[in-house]
């Protein structure tokens, strides 16, 4: 069933991703972000159930675990991304805005 699934999840992750990206870069705030978020982490608990499935019931613990390295910084990225590009965005505006300044 994982092979039919995962093309889908992958998709979403990957589209809510670039979505919240741009939303981040051009100021949207958190209550704005928040239901693309929501989103996103359900599609990552969904993708690290989806990786580490099979090696679980086939009892191969270390597997599961190196499986779920990529999922596990997706949840971590989901939750820090956002902020950090806001972050990002606005040091870059504040940059722009004193070389112009500067160069007045």
């Amino acid at each position: 069933m994982a092979p039919l699934v995962a093309p889908a999840v992958d998709l979403s992750v990957l589209g809510l991703l670039l979505g919240i990206r741009r939303l981040a870069l051009h100021g949207a705030g958190a209550e704005e972000l928040c239901p693309a978020r929501r989103l996103l982490m359900f599609s990552s608990l969904v993708t690290l159930a989806l990786n580490v499935a099979d090696p679980l019931i086939a009892g191969h613990l270390g597997e599961a675990a190196f499986d779920a390295v990529g999922p596990a910084l997706l949840i971590g990225w989901a939750d820090v991304g956002p902020g950090l590009l806001q972050a990002l965005g606005t040091a870059a505006r504040s940059v722009a805005d004193g070389r112009a300044t500067a160069s007045a």
